[in-house]
């Protein structure tokens, strides 16, 4: 059975603010699990946790105290940041590949979220400059 490799991984980048003292003990599991390298199969896959309730509990806080990396799992030098608040996700691209307007896109929706990693990734990855 030939097993298809992930699509993305998402890891804690840094943390920019207090822990909110509301968490409780399924979100700091949570952290330390994400703390790690986590992958994911493709964009619906991702997008799914991120709007899950068990990340909301974590990370969908008032103001950005996480901010999260996700990274092509085939090429881990193509990074974009993933800042969750309470009422929308931004994606911030440093490496300004030109995949959102300023390099930067807002969305409160899962799957306008999904299109935009989608999109990135279409952009950014070029499976012909890795040996895999």
């Amino acid at each position: 059975m030939s097993e298809t490799l992930p699509m993305f991984t998402m890891t804690v980048s840094r943390q920019i603010e207090e822990a909110p003292v509301t968490l409780n003990q399924k979100s700091e599991e949570l952290l330390s699990t994400v703390k790690t390298l986590c992958s994911f199969k493709n964009s619906q896959d991702l997008a799914h946790f991120v709007f899950s309730e068990l990340f909301a509990d974590l990370a969908r806080t008032e103001l950005p105290w996480l901010v999260f990396e996700v990274g092509i799992y085939r090429d881990h030098t193509k990074v974009i940041e993933l800042i969750p608040t309470k009422h929308d996700i931004t994606l911030a691209d440093s490496s300004c590949s030109g995949a959102f307007i300023e390099n930067v896109q807002k969305t409160s929706d899962r799957d306008e979220f999904s299109a935009l990693l989608k999109k990135w990734f279409d952009l950014v990855y070029d499976k012909d400059s890795r040996y895999l």
